[in-house]
């Protein structure tokens, strides 16, 4: 609903409590920092949701390990977040390492591994390293637009992008693949 201001501390609240009574390396802390980055995410702070999300990565990846489907997800707010920021050279080390695991443990043809190509894609796509984005964006619509249809939010916002790109190289959106 957009009420930022009366929701950050009733997280901070909860992330308090779970400290005090389950401890700060709870998997509930980490919940309560993802939530906290996701505000200031919206927020657009997002130097401080890059913090609240590295927190929670550092709990999920002792608790569950790396290739927990909750710890690639809090890598994966990470790199957002990075990506806010303009530092595409972290994002794209994240979002690297998101889907080099995401690609030796689901099926090839998961919409979940599609997002992950996109992401890279774009960070590829905003340092203006358009021949290394072009096949990555190709791969990502590829896996989503079968997975989700070609009206699927997801598939609209990599094909918009894919669109920008192929615009920025001089070549036709219109005839793409």
């Amino acid at each position: 609903e957009g009420r930022y201001a009366e929701a950050e501390p009733l997280y901070e609240r909860a992330l308090a409590m779970v400290k005090e009574t389950l401890g700060a390396e709870h998997l509930l802390a980490a919940q309560n920092l993802d939530g906290l980055g996701s505000l200031y995410y919206a927020q657009r702070q997002h130097a401080k949701a890059e913090q609240s999300y590295r927190g929670a990565l550092e709990i999920r990846h002792k608790q569950l390990g790396d290739e927990h489907v909750a710890t690639l997800q809090s890598l994966d707010n990470v790199a957002r977040a990075q990506v806010a920021q303009r530092n595409f050279v972290d994002a794209e080390t994240s979002f690297a390492r998101v889907l080099a695991i995401r690609e030796r443990l689901l099926e090839p043809r998961d919409p979940v591994l599609g997002a992950s190509l996109a992401n890279l894609a774009i960070v590829y796509h905003a340092q203006k390293r358009f021949t290394e984005a072009k096949p990555i964006y190709e791969r990502a619509l590829a896996i989503i637009e079968p997975a989700l249809g070609k009206d699927h939010a997801t598939s609209s916002n990599v094909r918009r992008g894919y669109a920008r790109l192929l615009a920025q190289m001089g070549l036709d959106p219109d005839v793409a693949p």
